[in-house]
């Protein structure tokens, strides 16, 4: 008889440093991913909500996807298979959103980033990347734009809480003092890291913010704890 082998549990580019740093590691969605770190560092389920709720915590959300949009039509493919309005995006912002199907049930819920004139960025949930990616390539056809799945090229870094903006502030000489991300669409280098695009959807709190870069960049999560 022949067996079938699970599927080997994915990491992300900072799983090295994770385990380093000593987190209790879990599988999530067949990604090896970090749910706390031990009480030595300050660590510890309620250590670590209260320090999002009064100061500031770093996710690492890497698992997630990523689906590049590019072309001449790529505004009108947006449009045509999410539910808010990406038109009133400025290069470099992004927005919540969601992926609708024609009856206006959901897919999934997104963020949309507007990267250039004609080239967008849809952020996905890990457990649906390919779910996600096969039903915005199938639903973009007739438009002129290119579809690719782009969810292995980014490290993505969530920060959260009222001092967040703070922390992305000293890894930046990009001016944050608005207190919103969103509008800055330069890279910029954070802890010797360049390609690094801030942004601020709005998600689950006016106090997040976000660093995406490329897979093959990583970041010091230890000299980032450190920034107080």
């Amino acid at each position: 008889m022949s067996s079938v082998q699970a599927p080997a549990i994915r990491k992300t580019a900072l799983n090295a440093v994770h385990r380093q740093m000593g987190a209790k590691m879990v599988e999530f969605n067949g990604w090896d991913m970090p749910v706390e770190y031990p009480a030595s560092i300050g660590g510890g389920i309620i250590a670590e909500h209260i320090a999002v709720r009064t100061g500031v915590g770093i996710f690492d959300v890497s698992h997630m996807g990523d689906i590049r949009l590019a072309g001449p039509q790529a505004l009108v493919a947006v449009q045509h298979i999410s539910m808010n309005d990406a038109s009133k995006l400025a290069i470099g912002q992004a927005q919540y959103s969601a992926l609708l199907y024609p009856q206006g049930t959901f897919v999934d819920d997104v963020i949309v980033h507007r990267l250039a004139e004609d080239e967008y960025l849809l952020v996905i949930n890990a457990g649906t990347r390919e779910k996600d990616f096969n039903w915005v390539r199938d639903n973009t056809r007739q438009f002129d734009c290119a579809v690719e799945n782009l969810s292995d090229d980014f490290t993505q870094i969530a920060i959260q809480g009222p001092k967040g903006v703070n922390l992305l502030q000293k890894l930046t000489d990009t001016d944050l003092s608005k207190g919103n991300c969103s509008a800055f669409t330069s890279a910029f280098n954070a802890t010797g890291t360049t390609n690094v695009t801030p942004i601020n959807p709005g998600g689950t709190s006016s106090n997040w913010c976000g660093a995406a870069g490329v897979a093959k960049l990583s970041f010091d999560l230890t000299a980032m704890s450190n920034l107080k």
